[in-house]
């Protein structure tokens, strides 16, 4: 194997011996146009990466979860199965390193800096991320000088998670406690205010199977990852009469009270402090070029293969908690 890029995480925590090791045992090898690279319950021997070419990851009803480019590997996450989930095919020609899992396995056991990378769950990848909490406040303070409300709903959201400023704080409790009052007997109107959460699925398709073919991939941010958390927890907090306004307090308030599970609510919060800081810095880094601003809309290509990893871990926790809220509604019979 020649040129194996050594700089990139985790292969850069290798001692020079281990390298060598898996350099010896890695192969390259070829496949074409939608050629498959990895079928569904195959059994797990090989954790590949690209070296040209494009890499597409599909589930059982054919969905794309997922595009793989140069220096990206796939499944990380099958190293410790029996079988693979999910079906890797081959968008264009493209060529890989495919590397032996025995191989990998052992460079896990013996270092442990790079089995941090494949053990390390998605909020703690996530977490580490990000800069800092005064970051995260930053781009929360960044996400609402641009708000646009996408439904009707919203104001009611919006109104509900409300704070008294100056006057009569008491007013604001009484027609909030109103306001619950209602909510008990219209079950139909929470099920409404929490359906928005789906409301950008784009036909079952999903973003990746919409930039295949096109020169431009660019994601909305907001109406792929941010928004959906967001009023998510909204309706949630709504049923449970949380009074918090906070999204990340409404989280741990709602994982207190066991409406989410303590897993899904760190995933979720570190999910959506790296989406609010990566539109954040998008945003900054259009003013400093003087360019239209546009912090909602990212450039996959433009992102490093670290940073694709990570958003792809977080559309993917996205995806979960959506699926939460829509369980908690039952918005899949609505």
């Amino acid at each position: 194997m020649n040129c194996f890029d050594f700089s990139t995480v985790p292969y850069n925590t290798l001692t020079n011996h281990q390298r060598q090791v898996l350099e010896k045992a890695t192969d390259i090898v070829f496949f074409d146009d939608n050629a498959a690279i990895i079928e569904a319950q195959d059994s797990i021997d090989t954790l590949y990466i690209i070296i040209k070419g494009m890499v597409k990851e599909i589930d059982a009803s054919g969905e794309i979860l997922a595009l793989y480019h140069p220096s990206d590997s796939f499944d990380t996450r099958a190293l410790f199965e029996q079988s693979y989930r999910h079906s890797f095919i081959a968008v264009e020609q493209s060529l890989l390193y495919a590397m032996p899992k025995t191989i990998i396995r052992t460079l896990i056991e013996e270092n442990s800096e790079f089995s941090a990378y494949f053990f390390a769950n998605i909020a703690d990848k996530l977490k580490n991320q990000s800069d800092n909490r005064r970051e995260n406040k930053l781009a929360g303070l960044f996400t609402a000088k641009v708000r646009d409300a996408y439904r009707s709903y919203d104001a009611f959201g919006n109104f509900y998670g409300a704070k008294s400023v100056s006057g009569d704080e008491t007013l604001l409790k009484e027609v909030r406690t109103h306001l619950n009052g209602y909510l008990d007997s219209d079950v139909g109107m929470l099920m409404s205010f929490a359906w928005a959460v789906n409301q950008f699925d784009e036909d079952g398709r999903g973003f990746f199977a919409q930039i295949l073919g096109q020169k431009k991939h660019k994601m909305d941010i907001k109406k792929m990852g941010i928004f959906p958390v967001v009023h998510g927890t909204r309706a949630l907090a709504l049923k449970a009469k949380i009074s918090k306004t906070n999204t990340f307090e409404r989280i741990a308030r709602l994982s207190q009270m066991g409406l989410i599970e303590q897993q899904l609510s760190q995933d979720i919060s570190e999910a959506l402090a790296y989406l609010m800081n990566t539109r954040l810095k998008n945003g900054l880094l259009a003013l400093k070029h003087n360019q239209e601003l546009a912090p909602n809309h990212i450039d996959t290509e433009n992102l490093s293969t670290l940073e694709r990893d990570l958003l792809k871990n977080a559309l993917q926790v996205v995806k979960r908690f959506k699926h939460h809220v829509s369980s908690q509604f039952n918005l899949h019979h609505a």
